[in-house]
């Protein structure tokens, strides 16, 4: 898994991940525990994307995204 932090003010078009740089490190850990409990009380594995997509049946398009419903 890939794992990313941006500062959207000063970085509004995402270009420079922020993960491992100095000084966010506890922000970093911080986010991360939230994310274990939260998925933790939900019951939630966390699975890569395409697996949800071939649980649930979705189909998908040449550029192996879900089409938007019309």
């Amino acid at each position: 898994m890939i794992i990313r932090l941006f500062d959207n003010k000063k970085d509004p078009y995402q270009l420079h991940n922020l993960i491992g740089e100095d000084g966010y490190d506890e922000l970093e850990n911080s986010f991360n525990s939230l994310l274990n409990q939260k998925l933790k009380e939900s019951h939630d594995q966390f699975f890569p994307g395409k697996e949800y997509t071939k649980k649930w049946g979705y189909q998908l398009d040449e550029n192996e995204t879900v089409p938007y419903a019309n």
